[in-house]
């Protein structure tokens, strides 16, 4: 007759295993990126990568940073910004930033930190090793600030605030406004009306990319922009 497990040694055995276990799940970090207007030429790029010094997250391939621009609109290639390496400091939580002096003014940029190896090809970092998704976010500006729309698309309502999701003829990203300057775009929500959305953003929490509406503007995908509505006026109905 087959002998029952003694409760107490499985409950020894888990334990050691989840202790074995932890130090992996808990070797996380996370990249944070961010894009605004520094002048009216010139855009900052700015990330920080987060790492427990208790448990680094490792990977001695990963050596260091490239950045990468292309105009939102359009799908244009990728340029490379940084002529050498940017390096990485192994087992560290840090934060640099970059100045792009030459981006065209009023166009729209999607900006990308990317993690790489000696010979500058992408790193890829997937959970637990890095705690978001994507690893990198995506960075958006324009210079000046809200001097070209960073996303042009259909508006959907989420309650709390609206989600705009590009258009399939450029390579927009998607982006939600919170209320209550998503009011302002309710109206159109499901009716199959674009809109351009002007102002700044952040990328990096869990809805996505978050817009701070200046202004939008009616447009239609594929074409210009038809009309303006300004956020600056609205926006006085609640203070």
């Amino acid at each position: 007759m087959r002998m029952p497990f003694p409760m107490s040694l499985l409950a020894t055995v888990l334990a050691a295993a989840i202790a074995a276990l932890a130090p992996a799940f808990a070797r996380a970090g996370a990249l944070d990126v961010g894009a605004s207007a520094a002048s009216s030429t010139s855009i900052r790029l700015s990330w920080s990568w987060w790492e427990d010094p208790s448990y680094p997250t490792g990977h001695p391939e990963w050596v260091g940073y490239d950045l990468y621009r292309r105009a939102s609109a359009g799908c244009g290639e990728w340029v490379r910004l940084n002529p050498d390496l940017i390096a990485r400091v192994p087992g560290q939580t840090q934060s640099c930033s970059w100045l792009d002096t030459t981006p065209t003014p009023a166009t729209a940029w999607t900006y990308q930190v990317r993690l790489v190896d000696a010979n500058r090809d992408a790193v890829l970092l997937p959970p637990p090793a890095c705690t978001s998704s994507p690893c990198s976010p995506p960075g958006y500006a324009a210079c000046p600030d809200a001097s070209a729309p960073l996303v042009v698309g259909a508006v959907t309502d989420w309650g709390w605030a609206v989600q705009v999701t590009g258009c399939a003829d450029g390579c927009w990203g998607a982006f939600y406004v919170a209320n209550p300057a998503a009011d302002a775009l309710r109206p159109y929500a499901g009716s199959g009306q674009a809109v351009a959305l002007y102002g700044t953003a952040q990328c990096g929490t869990v809805e996505g990319c978050a817009l701070q509406l200046d202004h939008f503007e009616l447009a239609a995908c594929g074409s210009t922009p038809v009309r303006r509505s300004t956020w600056g006026t609205l926006k006085s109905r609640y203070r």
